[in-house]
């Protein structure tokens, strides 16, 4: 399994199609996802049958399915007739942890569209992890609404209000230094637009893995 990897997107703006390859730090191909349109139509095989084509192309990717396991298969029934076939191998004889080291395969119509490397992670470590953040999301909450209270509406507000009574504040120059600040944050996102694309839908670059 390679936690780190690479993902290459091939699309066309406007369209629902696309392909999503995947490759190892050193450049090598490690699976990819085919996304098809919901009205796109396609055959509709039997569960034995996308079977026999999820694993052919396993094996055409040198993947060993004889070392997985099939532990859930499902099928979806698209708007267009075709059928859409899941099927998840699992290592039975290595794990991390609690984690369990799967292979899914997707075969929409009559080809194989997704081949994916992911660690299913356990539910009961999900549970965990939120007993573990309750207390630090309890203590977060408690200092915003003591930000809120002490030093929005105590300091700023209070104390804005006995200090304009006092004449005390200058106001102008810091407002002028506030809208040209202002300015050059608007010059630096107009900057930004040529980048803008890389940001279609999702972004590009390292991830680290998928997780169920």
């Amino acid at each position: 399994y390679q936690p780190f990897q690479w993902y290459v997107r091939h699309y066309r703006e406007g369209e629902a199609r696309e392909t999503q390859w995947y490759f190892t730090p050193r450049g090598e191909p490690y699976g990819f996802v085919v996304t098809l349109p919901e009205k796109e139509a396609g055959a509709a095989l039997e569960a034995g049958q996308a079977q026999a084509i999820a694993e052919r192309g396993a094996g055409e990717w040198k993947i060993d399915l004889a070392k997985f396991a099939l532990v859930e298969k499902s099928r979806d029934v698209r708007p267009g007739g075709r059928v859409d076939h899941t099927f998840v191998y699992e290592r039975p004889d290595v794990k991390i942890g609690d984690g369990r080291y799967r292979l899914r395969l997707v075969v929409g119509g009559d080809r194989l569209t997704t081949l994916r490397h992911f660690v299913k992670v356990p539910e009961a470590f999900g549970r965990r992890f939120e007993e573990m953040r309750s207390a630090n999301s309890g203590i977060s909450i408690i200092s915003v609404v003591g930000l809120v209270l002490v030093y929005l509406i105590g300091g700023c507000g209070v104390g804005l209000f006995f200090l304009g009574r006092q004449r005390w504040i200058v106001w102008r120059m810091p407002v002028a230094w506030g809208v040209f600040v202002a300015f050059l944050q608007l010059l630096a996102g107009i900057n930004q637009w040529p980048l803008a694309w890389l940001d279609y839908d999702f972004d590009l670059g390292l991830i680290w893995s998928e997780t169920v």
